[in-house]
């Protein structure tokens, strides 16, 4: 049965340690490892647990910074990870069939010919499925940025028509 060192288990002790943070704070390896008494490195469980329960609770994230440790990170930088994410999965993905297509299947037995089918049945879906999810995240993307923009443009006539009429009833006095 499991029994944790501590009172709490690791990752919540990293989870209650992060959520005292603010947001694009940068918690280094070494600093992870002090709050959860192991190194992280050699088990970054507890990371992924948090980073999980972080998400769930408060729609925030670690996100891993290279050589460095983990960024706490929300919004649109958490779509920006999820993307770039997404990217190297499917790039992962495209070299996978790439092999599997080119496996001789001379001298295979029937059993193991349809083990490779499935494979690039299966291979087929997640490139099909990780396009569709890029599409998804592009147009959510383009459909902020319009918001964004729209906003702007409304924001902007209001205070043209305010400084208009601050100047009218300036002229008037």
């Amino acid at each position: 049965m499991f029994k944790s060192k501590n009172e709490k288990s690791l990752w919540k002790m990293l989870f209650e340690y992060v959520t005292t943070k603010p947001i694009d704070t940068v918690f280094t390896f070494e600093e992870i490892t002090d709050v959860i008494g192991e190194d992280v490195k050699k088990n970054r469980q507890p990371v992924y647990r948090a980073r999980k329960e972080l998400a769930k609770r408060f729609k925030t994230y670690l996100a891993s910074e290279s050589g460095v440790g983990y960024r706490l990170i929300q919004g649109m930088d958490m779509l920006n990870h999820a993307e770039k994410r997404m990217v190297r999965a499917e790039k992962q993905t495209q070299i996978a069939n790439f092999e599997s297509v080119n496996i001789s299947t001379a001298g295979m037995t029937n059993e193991q010919k349809n083990e490779v089918r499935q494979f690039l049945a299966w291979n087929g879906m997640v490139i099909s499925s990780l396009s569709h999810n890029a599409k998804q995240i592009a147009d959510f993307q383009q459909t902020t940025s319009n918001m964004v923009n729209d906003k702007l443009n409304d924001l902007t006539t209001k205070l043209e028509s305010y400084s208009q009429r601050m100047d009218e009833i300036s002229a008037k006095l």
